[in-house]
């Protein structure tokens, strides 16, 4: 009987979707989950890119079988078989032939790969040399904020420069004629 009267309770708390043609009901704060999930956020179909905690995922939003198909199909092509493998590779062979920078994210998964290899007290050790010793002549490099707002147009101009000083010297473009 107290059971069933905390339920008729519960049941009371409930308000309707205000979404058309939704006859959900929950309590307010579960009622505000489904309308974000089902008619905002992932509403749809298709694909959608979604921000989660400043990172960017695109995400198949619906469930009609021929989206899911051509969704298992896309990720077929970028299996890592040994044909993809290969591909990649000579895509980075080229890049760093043509003097351009290795992508950031490979840098940072084989720097983060290669900590994981270390031991906690060798990283503690490295991050310790790595502090500059504090004296007066000692400049702090600190990021600004225009620096981080920059930092892949400045990455990508810097990998151009490499790429100009690499053609100047490999066909000695600026070297007096003979004659």
């Amino acid at each position: 009987l107290k059971n069933s009267y905390k339920f008729q309770t519960h049941q009371k708390l409930h308000q309707k979707c205000s979404f058309e043609a939704c006859n959900f009901t929950a309590i307010p704060k579960v009622l505000k989950y489904h309308f974000e999930m089902k008619h905002v956020k992932y509403a749809g179909s298709g694909y959608k890119t979604v921000d989660i905690d400043g990172q960017k995922f695109t995400v198949l939003v619906g469930t009609s079988q021929e989206e899911v198909e051509q969704w298992r199909e896309e990720r077929k092509l970028r299996f890592p078989t040994k044909e993809n493998i290969e591909k990649k590779l000579k895509e980075k062979e080229k890049l760093i032939e043509t003097g351009g920078l290795e992508p950031k994210n490979e840098m940072n998964l084989r720097k983060r790969h290669s900590n994981k290899k270390k031991s906690l007290f060798d990283q503690n050790r490295a991050n310790k040399a790595k502090k500059p010793k504090s004296d007066s002549l000692s400049v702090k490099n600190e990021s600004t904020l225009l620096k981080k707002l920059l930092k892949n147009e400045i990455r990508q101009e810097n990998s151009i420069t490499l790429q100009i000083i690499r053609h100047i010297v490999n066909t000695i473009f600026l070297a007096q004629p003979t004659g």
